[in-house]
């Protein structure tokens, strides 16, 4: 038997805005790891790109590296998610790092907004 969930209208503005930052959320991160390889640090493309995209506030900090794999981890803080970047050398004429892997995470909003 099915059961009737009632909702007002608040209540789906929320779902349906909570649903829009977390398509838009997916889309930045996948905008940020087809950045290209350019010679500038990842730090640089990576505030560019953001502060391109309508973030302010955009602090990028060095995380760690992973030996295994000689990934580069980065935490990227802006006023909205947070992204965790690994990245990697790449050789070529110009050396510079290519990004690998991002994942976004939404800021916890607390129920008081």
């Amino acid at each position: 038997m099915k059961k009737k969930i009632l909702i007002n209208e608040d209540q789906l503005k929320r779902i349906m805005e909570f649903k829009k930052n977390e398509y838009d959320i997916i889309d930045v991160a996948k905008q940020l790891k087809r950045l290209p390889c350019s010679g500038e640090s990842v730090k640089t493309l990576v505030d560019r790109k953001l502060v391109e995209l309508g973030y302010r506030d955009v602090k990028i900090n060095f995380v760690s590296y992973e030996d295994e794999t000689n990934h580069l981890m980065y935490s990227i803080y802006t006023e909205g998610p947070i992204f965790i970047i690994k990245a990697n050398s790449v050789g070529g004429d110009k050396p510079c790092l290519e990004i690998n892997y991002v994942q976004a995470y939404d800021k916890i909003q607390s129920g008081n907004d």
